[in-house]
This record gives C-alpha cells, structure tokens and sequence, in this order.
C-alpha cells in the first residue's frame, strides 16, 4: 500500500503541474510587479522587508542576510523602481526566477541597471525571495523594456522524478573553472557590472579570458522539487595575471535548468 501511495504521489508530480505552470508564473510576476509598486509607496525598506524570506540574502556586494541589512539600512530619499521582462517557473511552482531593467533617481540624478530575483513559493501559496542581485549599466530607455513570454519549446513543464543526486552534482558543477562556456544554455543570459546584458551563448566570447581564469566557491544551493530548476551563489575571484596584478573578487549567482538529464546555465550574474 505504500508502494503505491508514493507512486500515486510521484505520478501526480509528474503529470498534474502542467495545468498549473502559467497560473505559477503569474503569480510570479504579479508578485514582482506589487514588490516594486510597494517600493514606490511606501520605500525600499519596508517593501524589501516584507517581500524577503527569514533567510534569503542581498548582495552587498557578498551576500548577506536581507533582513538584517534592510533593518539597519537609512532610507536616504532615492526613488527606485523596476519591471519584469523574463521569468520562470519551475514545473512544481514551488521556485522561480525573475529579472529585468531598474531606474533609480536621486534629485535631478538617474541610474540603471538590471535585477535579477529568485523567488520560493511559501505554506501559505505566497512567493517571497531567497536572493535578489543587480548590476549597473549605461543609460537605457527604461519604458520601453517589456515583458517576454519563454517560447513553448523553451518552457519544460512536466516535472521529473528528483534524483537524490542532483544537488550534489550542482555543487560539483558550480565549482569548475574552465568549463562554464560548456555549460551555458544557447539562450543564457549573462549580466556584468557595468554592461548591458549579454543574450545568447554566441555573444559570450568577450568573457572567455574572465571565465577561463576565475576559481569559484559556492556558499548555497538549491533545486526545485520537480527537479528542473535551480540556483546557486556564492564568489569567486580572478585569478592574477601577473605579480604585480592584484586578485578580483567578486560575488556571483547562477539559474540552472536541466536540458534532457543535464544541467545547464541559462543566467549569470556576477
């Protein structure tokens, strides 16, 4: 009997989310959508405090605990607010991640840049953040960034059977040097301080050198429980070129899907 209880589970886990996935999703983006409204009425401390997990984390620039940073930070009179214009869900809608354009203004000043969020589902059906990362860049034309929907064929949404082994082998992954641009997803999304963001595997040529010289240490990890989607964080570090060249250090998170049993990066943000 409970042989077939847990394969009465396991066959709703596969073949019951499909049906649910567009509701997941936006939910998803509602929630990012009301997160920013809430950040324009009412701060970024309070809305940052109510939408953040007990332990989700903010880079600053390593990660840190989100609550405790924004219980201490001051608001200081900057008008921040941003959009969605990708996003996914995992097929069991319990983890997903969004990203898009911010603007922010002080005074007469203005900034941009790029958020990316990841988002897990809570008992009471809400989504609150486990991470949320951000890059500056050049100036862009904010209104006219808008939502797009993933392609069909791009979208997995019948979940798979987790096997016990994936979040090792992640850990594993995340750990290579010399091998990420293996690993990238046709469509991966790159994002750099001070650059516009990277779209598409071809595109990641200029970051071969960077890539190819950095060791990694991953803090954290996490896959959904329909086995095809995840993130890791953690950060890492340039190694020298020279003696005379110092070691960059930086922070990074990653978005894996899985791509028939393997895992792939399809966004990068450091």
């Amino acid at each position: 009997m409970r042989t077939i209880m847990i394969l009465f589970l396991l066959f709703n886990l596969v073949f019951a989310q499909p049906e649910d996935y567009h509701k997941n999703y936006k939910k998803l983006i509602d929630t990012e959508i009301a997160f920013s409204e809430l950040c324009g009425q009412k701060g970024i401390n309070i809305s940052f405090l109510a939408n953040f997990s007990e332990n989700g984390v903010v880079f600053r620039p390593e990660p840190v605990r989100a609550k405790d940073f924004y219980s201490r930070r001051k608001e200081n009179g900057v008008l921040l607010k941003w959009k969605p214009v990708w996003a996914e869900v995992s097929a069991a809608g319990d983890l997903g991640y969004t990203t898009g354009p911010w603007e922010l203004q002080i005074d007469t000043i203005k900034g941009w840049g790029q958020f990316v969020s990841v988002w897990q589902k809570q008992k009471d059906d809400t989504y609150k953040l486990l991470a949320d990362v951000g890059i500056d860049h050049e100036k862009i034309d904010y209104e006219s960034q808008t939502l797009v929907f993933p392609k069909e064929n791009y979208v997995r949404k019948e979940a798979e059977i987790i096997n016990v082994n994936d979040t090792e082998k992640l850990d594993k992954l995340d750990s290579l040097s010399n091998a990420f641009e293996t690993l990238y997803n046709d469509e991966v999304r790159i994002f750099r301080e001070g650059k516009l963001p990277i779209l598409g595997k071809v595109n990641v040529s200029e970051f071969s050198d960077e890539i190819n010289n950095s060791v990694y240490k991953m803090f954290a990890s996490k896959v959904a429980q329909s086995g095809d989607l995840a993130y890791t964080y953690g950060i890492g570090k340039i190694k020298e070129a020279s003696k005379d060249e110092r070691q960059k250090h930086f922070s990074y998170l990653r978005i894996w899907k899985k791509k028939i049993k393997d895992w792939q990066i399809v966004l990068e943000v450091t």
